[in-house]
């Protein structure tokens, strides 16, 4: 059985190697068992981890590239996908594109994938439910949100599956050290000003250890995410935290390998993030706020704080 991955024409937009979903997708690969072949079809601008083995690379022809680039990569992935002449295609966080597949290949089983909470009005959510066979969410908090409303022959189209939990080799040679980690995009949702309140008050009570920011407002943020990023690293330098930047994923998961603590103060209602499957997987202990689909993630392996109380 063949099996399409897809992805949109912008997966590739803020992280060339596709961001978190690029990686979910990528175990995804790695894990297709014996009998069935599986690709990973998306943008021609994708990067390692994402464009390895298995990547195939959407790029639409030069007649093709008159038309918007949304219709333009929809051309590209339909002739891809029909050289390929998948049974599955599933489609990961695009809700219109999971629709014109479905409707260009009746034959194949049509799956959306949730990756996001569901800013969908009632209507919407009807027919993008309607038009596939099944949508699988990432956490249950996703699916709620998709089916609220919905009669309950449509809602049973909606299940959850979690992504895969990041498991690898642990890291040969490496320690442990008194580090605390916040890893993720400086964003006022995603609570870094709320670890940097932390890191404030216990600087002194805690003498040797070591707090670090890791994470960066993204490749194509707005004026006011750089407002807040400049904000945020102004107040890391007064508390005296580490400033990392962005770093590639294996190099966060060493530094996860080393941290004592991560902590993950969202304000957003994560939907399954992978932040916190990587950091226990790694071995740190995980303070979160309660949100979302975080305690999916993390049951109760991690410590639950509210990020306004720092």
């Amino acid at each position: 059985m063949r099996i399409a991955i897809v992805l949109g024409h912008d997966a590739c937009a803020g992280w060339r190697d596709g961001g978190a979903i690029g990686l979910v997708v990528r175990d995804l690969l790695d894990a297709t068992p014996p009998g069935q072949e599986a690709r990973i079809f998306g943008p021609a601008d994708a990067v390692a981890p994402l464009a390895g083995p298995g990547f195939v690379a959407v790029a639409p022809s030069w007649r093709e590239r008159w038309r918007r680039p949304k219709a333009a990569y929809r051309a590209a992935l339909i002739r891809a996908l029909r050289r390929f002449a998948p049974a599955v295609i599933e489609v990961h966080n695009t809700r219109i594109l999971s629709e014109r597949l479905a409707r260009a290949f009746p034959r194949a089983r049509a799956i959306a994938v949730l990756h996001s909470p569901v800013a969908l009005a009632l209507p919407e959510r009807s027919a993008w439910l309607a038009a596939v066979d099944r949508a699988v969410c990432v956490s249950d908090a996703v699916r709620a949100q998709l089916v609220a409303g919905l009669p309950p022959d449509l809602a049973a189209r909606a299940c959850t599956i979690h992504n895969p939990a990041p498991v690898g080799p642990a890291a040969a040679g490496v320690e442990r050290q008194r580090i605390v980690l916040f890893a993720g995009r400086l964003v006022p949702e995603k609570g870094a000003d709320a670890f940097l309140a932390a890191a404030a008050l216990l600087r002194d009570r805690l003498p040797g250890w070591r707090f670090l920011l890791a994470g960066s407002e993204g490749a194509r943020p707005s004026p006011a995410d750089r407002r807040y990023a400049d904000e945020v690293r102004a107040r890391a330098a007064a508390a005296g935290v580490e400033l990392r930047g962005h770093l590639p994923n294996a190099e966060l998961l060493s530094l996860m390998a080393q941290a004592r603590i991560v902590v993950m103060p969202s304000r957003y209602h994560e939907p399954l993030p992978r932040v916190a499957q990587e950091a226990l997987a790694a071995g740190a202990a995980l303070v979160a706020s309660p949100r979302g689909g975080i305690p999916e993630a993390a049951g109760d392996a991690a410590l639950y704080a509210d990020p306004e109380r720092p």
